[in-house]
C-alpha cells in the first residue's frame, strides 16, 4: 500500500471546453461524433502536454532565485515536484505534488507560474494543434478549481493507477464551490501562505473561513499585461483582445449553461450566481483597470458586461438553444 503523506493537490477545470465539441458536431457531418472525440483529444493532449512544459520551465526560474535565496533542494525533492502525479478526466486535471511546509511555498508558486506561463501559451495564435487549425478555435479555458496540502496516496505503479485520501476529496469539493473562475485554497495552505509576502500578492481573500483565500490567473495575467507595457496603445491593443476572448468566452459558457437548464430541466436559479459572480469579477477588473488608465475608458467601456443581458440569456431557453 502506498504511503499516506501531506501533498499539495489541486482539481482543476477547464471552463469551456464544451464549447469545442459543439463547433465540431455542429459541421454535422457522418462521423462528426468520432471526429469530434479525435480532435478533442489532440487538442487535450496538447494541452496536458504544455502543462508539463510550463512546470518545468516555472521550476527553472523558480530554481535560480531559490539558490540565491539559499533553499536548497535534495535531487528527490527536486524530482518530485518537478514531476508531479497528473491526471486528466474529461475537461478536468488532477495534479499531485510531494512537499512538506519547508517546501510547500515553493510547491505552491511553482504551480501558479506555471499556469500563468500556460495561459501565454494558449493565447498564442499558432497554438492549436493539428485538425483544430482550419475550425479557427482559440483554446481559451479560464481555470476553476481547488488547492489542498493534505494527507493523501498516490499509486501509479499497480495496473490500475490511484489517487485517494483527504487532500483529493477537499480539492475536489474546493472547486465545486470556486463558482466563478478562480482557484481557491483550503485553511491549512492558505495560513502557511499568508505568512509570506510574495504569496500574498497573487492572492485574495473569500471571505469563506473553509477556503479563506483565492488566486485568479486571469486577474493576474491582465494586470501583468497593463505593467508591462508603458505605451498607452500597446495596452489598448493587448488589453481589447485579452478581454474580448474573456468576455467571448463567458458568455459562452452562459449560453451552454442555459441549454442545459432547459435540456436537464434544471431551475436557472441554481445556476446563474455563478456566471453572475463570474461577470461582477469581470466588470470589476475593468473599472479598476479604467481608474489607473484613463486613456483605456474608451476602448474598454463597451466589454462591460450588462447583468440584465446576462439575464436575458438564462430567461430565453426557446432562443438559446436553436
Amino acid at each position: 500500500m502506498p504511503q499516506h503523506k501531506k501533498q499539495l493537490v489541486a482539481f482543476l477545470d477547464l471552463l469551456g471546453f464544451r464549447h469545442y465539441y459543439d463547433i465540431i458536431l455542429n459541421q454535422k457531418k457522418p462521423d462528426s461524433k468520432e471526429h469530434a472525440s479525435r480532435v478533442i483529444g489532440h487538442l487535450y493532449q496538447s494541452y496536458m502536454s504544455r502543462l508539463r512544459e510550463s512546470i518545468s520551465k516555472s521550476y527553472k526560474i523558480m530554481s535560480k532565485s531559490a539558490d540565491k535565496n539559499g533553499l536548497g533542494l535534495s535531487k528527490e525533492i527536486q524530482d518530485s515536484i518537478l514531476n508531479p502525479k497528473i491526471i486528466s478526466i474529461s475537461d478536468s486535471i488532477i495534479l499531485a505534488i510531494d512537499c512538506d511546509e519547508s517546501t510547500i511555498v515553493f510547491a505552491y508558486m511553482l504551480l501558479v507560474n506555471a499556469l500563468l506561463l500556460l495561459f501565454d501559451e494558449t493565447m498564442k495564435p499558432d497554438y492549436m494543434p493539428g485538425e483544430l487549425k482550419k475550425y479557427n478555435m482559440s483554446i481559451f479555458c479560464p481555470i476553476r478549481g481547488g488547492i489542498s496540502y493534505d494527507y493523501a496516496a498516490l499509486d501509479f505503479e499497480t495496473k490500475d493507477p490511484m489517487l485517494y485520501g483527504i487532500a483529493f476529496y477537499k480539492a475536489y469539493k474546493l472547486e465545486a464551490k470556486a463558482g466563478w473562475p478562480r482557484v481557491v485554497l483550503d485553511d491549512e495552505l492558505s495560513q502557511i501562505l499568508a505568512q509570506n509576502k510574495t504569496c500574498l500578492e497573487s492572492l485574495s481573500k473569500t471571505g469563506d473561513p473553509d477556503c479563506p483565500l483565492y488566486f485568479d490567473v486571469l486577474k493576474m495575467k491582465f494586470e501583468s499585461i497593463i505593467k508591462k507595457f508603458s505605451k498607452i496603445e500597446d495596452k489598448r491593443t493587448l488589453a481589447s483582445d485579452f478581454l474580448r476572448k474573456h468576455h467571448m468566452y463567458l458568455i459562452l459558457n452562459a449560453r451552454q449553461a442555459s441549454m442545459l437548464c432547459k435540456y436537464e430541466y434544471t431551475s436557472y436559479k441554481k445556476i446563474f450566481p455563478k456566471y453572475e459572480a463570474w461577470a461582477v469579477n469581470y466588470n470589476y477588473h475593468i473599472q479598476q483597470i479604467i481608474e489607473k488608465e484613463k486613456g483605456l475608458a474608451k476602448i474598454l467601456n463597451p466589454l462591460i458586461i450588462d447583468m440584465n443581458d446576462l439575464l436575458r440569456i438564462f430567461d430565453n431557453y426557446e432562443y438559446e438553444a436553436q
